[in-house]
């Protein structure tokens, strides 16, 4: 997998997985989100697949209020709009996704989203005023719960809210939705990555998980 960019703002890491000696195409990406919460790999998803079709997609599984509207990383809303170039070149099957792909889709809240939260923003400054999250992702806990129902389980809903995933798929995610840390590779920093990190649902003092218990999250 090669990533170009098709607009201001995004990013080129001109080079294959193989290069970087890693699983080929988006296996990487899926396991380092899955594992230690990578913002990297959560936009590289995001750019392959594009915003129009993400949230189509979504919505027709029966998540109407869900809208993913944007990477993780300051840009426009026109810029979150267009997907990277991505070329896919294995068995001599060469995919382009079109550059000029830009989201015709109303994305954004018809309702005003502004919360009295007090943060610290990119230049180390608190800020005293509303933080306005109209144009934010919005993925309600809801919506969350039924996803991971429907992957972990997807006999218990119904088939219109399946996702298209074949036994290789699944096996995969169940892997990655509770692998831990420990003898792993890549290898992580333990004391910023401990074996429990990312598990919400577990913690003690020494952030190791027991070998007879498994925590199934993202």
């Amino acid at each position: 997998m090669v990533f170009d960019s098709a607009w201001s703002g995004q990013t080129k890491p001109m080079q294959t997985a193989q290069q970087k000696k890693q699983f080929s195409f988006y296996s990487p990406y899926i396991r380092k989100a899955f594992l230690i919460s990578d913002n990297d790999a959560y936009n590289r998803m995001y750019e392959f697949l594009g915003q129009q079709t993400i949230n189509r997609r979504l919505h027709e599984l029966g998540y109407p209020e869900i809208r993913i509207t944007r990477r993780f990383m300051r840009m426009t809303e026109d810029e979150n709009s267009i997907p990277t170039r991505c070329i896919s070149s294995q068995r001599r099957i060469t995919t382009i996704h079109s550059p000029w792909h830009y989201n015709m889709d109303s994305s954004i809240s018809v309702i005003s989203i502004k919360w009295e939260l007090r943060i610290i923003n990119a230049n180390d400054s608190l800020i005293h005023e509303p933080i306005d999250f109209t144009t934010a992702n919005n993925l309600p806990l809801k919506d969350m719960q039924q996803i991971l129902q429907s992957v972990l389980f997807p006999q218990s809903v119904p088939v219109k809210k399946r996702f298209y995933l074949t036994k290789d798929d699944l096996d995969f995610l169940y892997r990655f939705y509770h692998n831990t840390l420990l003898n792993h590779y890549p290898k992580y920093d333990s004391k910023r990555y401990y074996d429990s990190y990312v598990k919400f649902y577990f913690r003690n003092d020494s952030h190791t998980m027991p070998p007879l218990v498994r925590v199934f999250i993202k």
